[in-house]
């Protein structure tokens, strides 16, 4: 199950589209400034008879004082506590209150898969998700034989067989290696074959 988490402002349009379009939704955090003026509480009363009619569970709307980052962030943060997978789309609400929370959704990929997901205005508009757990990884530091095999796949496409004789390594612990990679998002595997994905050779430049 997912948890779902949304900043709010005057309207409340882009959490009920991707709510519509959401599966297996576990739990909904809908963050706001405080004080929570009229206009807010009236889209979260939308928001409330949304998930009411989708079956889904309870939204719960979480004020926060934007005035202290640390404290907002974490108040935010303490909320995701507990989840394995969370989605955010982060597309309503004044920038200090998408900030905060954007900083508490990053330094939960330490334990938990967070996609952010950004959408543009326009019907047709491509949607963009950015593995958040992955830039945690990044900031945080990969790891020598990790790195060497990520620089491995972004030439070529190689099996488990490969890259264990390449790196002098058993292909167990090569196996345990492309796990972790693959979990943050940074390789792909088709039929058998790795390769790096583009955030894995963002990963390989950012540690240059």
């Amino acid at each position: 199950m997912s948890l779902y988490v949304f900043t709010l402002g005057f309207h409340a349009d882009h959490v009920i589209k991707r709510l519509a379009r959401a599966r297996d939704v576990g739990g909904v955090i809908v963050v706001t400034a405080t004080p929570v003026v009229k206009a807010v509480s009236d889209a979260f009363k939308n928001i409330v008879a949304f998930c009411d009619k989708a079956s889904f569970p309870y939204p719960q709307l979480l004020d926060v004082d934007v005035s202290d980052g640390g404290s907002a962030a974490l108040k935010v943060l303490e909320k995701l506590r507990g989840w394995s997978y969370i989605v955010a789309d982060l597309g309503g609400g004044m920038r200090p209150l998408v900030t905060v929370t954007l900083i508490a959704l990053l330094l939960a990929g330490k334990w938990a898969q967070v996609d952010l997901v950004v959408t543009g205005e326009r019907e047709d508009a491509v949607e963009l998700r950015v593995p958040l757990n992955t830039v945690y990884m990044l900031l945080t530091g990969i790891g020598q034989e990790k790195l060497r095999i990520l620089e491995e796949l972004s030439r070529s496409s190689m099996d488990v067989s490969e890259i264990a004789q390449v790196l002098g390594k058993s292909e167990r612990t090569v196996r345990t290696y492309l796990g972790e990679l693959k979990k943050f998002g940074l390789v792909v595997e088709d039929r058998g074959r790795y390769s790096a994905t583009s955030w894995g050779r963002l990963a390989i430049e950012y540690t240059k």
